[in-house]
């Protein structure tokens, strides 16, 4: 998606960062650490005619920086043949893009489609899924409260693998939504 490519570059370059970030966030539910006080833009600090992988390995250099990086950039390397429009390339600042990765330190890919197809795999993808279609059918975050009712949801869609007719079925014959109220969980 040339829009989602878009929205998680900067204006004149990629970003691993954001890209990585978000498929933590969005489709593992596994969002890094907040990134300590004043540290944007550090990576205009390392050498900028380095590739920008070799760049951010330079960052990543800071143990401080480590932390948070070690699981967001392998992923945004990932996507890395995609520029900051989503068009596809094989070259950044004259040498061939590495887009080889490992998804949260431990399933290698090769490139976009193999984390793709890693991420499918990866047993976070299905139960994420589900709190956030739990949490847009709502219209609300959920109580702490509700967790056994997601829990019985969870256990409906498990048994479908996941599929997302399933898991919409499991939500709507729920208590949680058929007894919905737009005050609870807020």
């Amino acid at each position: 998606q040339g829009a989602w490519l878009t929205a998680t570059s900067h204006r004149t370059r990629t970003s691993p960062v954001r890209r990585g970030k978000w498929v933590l966030e969005e489709l593992l539910c596994a969002a890094p650490p907040p990134p300590p006080p004043n540290v944007e833009g550090l990576i205009e600090m390392v050498d900028q005619s380095l590739p920008l992988r070799q760049r951010m390995e330079q960052h990543r250099a800071d143990p401080a920086c480590a932390a948070c990086h070690v699981n967001m950039d392998p992923i945004g390397f990932g996507l890395e043949q995609f520029d900051a429009t989503g068009a596809y390339r094989l070259m950044d600042a004259g040498e061939v893009i590495d887009s080889t990765g490992l998804l949260l330190g431990n399933t290698p890919f090769e490139d976009g489609v193999t984390m793709a197809r890693a991420i499918r795999q990866h047993p976070n993808l299905g139960p994420c899924m589900l709190e956030k279609m739990i949490t847009f059918a709502l219209g609300r975050t959920l109580a702490p409260e509700e967790a056994c009712m997601v829990d019985d949801i969870d256990a409906g869609a498990a048994t479908a693998n996941y599929r997302a007719g399933a898991i919409v079925e499991s939500i709507v014959q729920s208590p949680l939504f058929l007894n919905r109220s737009a005050e609870a969980g807020q």
